[in-house]
């Protein structure tokens, strides 16, 4: 990817080519791709999407501490992004959690 270059407009720009060609139902993306710019990109696309998520930052563990093993909870939350050096997007977006042994 070059220098500069924004990984939400790659990965939109591969997934519209993609869905155009591929009758596709949802798209699965690695840690690697767990930004706020990336999940606007996708839902401007209007394409289903999971996104396995890195463990950065505390605001789930409250969350986990609730769950038992084998549990799940879905929490909406609301981010902004920065894009252009200067302007904010709001992005809102649903996170599943989810504990197994």
């Amino acid at each position: 990817m070059p220098r500069g270059y924004y990984i939400e407009d790659y990965v939109y720009e591969m997934t519209k080519f993609i869905i155009e060609h591929l009758p596709v139902e949802v798209a699965l993306f690695d840690r690697g791709f767990s930004t706020w710019g990336v999940i606007y990109r996708l839902k401007k696309l209007k394409v289903y999407f999971l996104i396995f998520w890195k463990k950065q930052g505390d605001w789930y563990q409250k969350h986990f501490r609730k769950l038992k093993d084998g549990g799940a909870i879905r929490i909406n939350r609301e981010e902004n992004y920065k894009r252009f050096k200067s302007y904010f997007i709001k992005n809102m977006t649903g996170f599943l959690l989810l504990i197994s042994t």
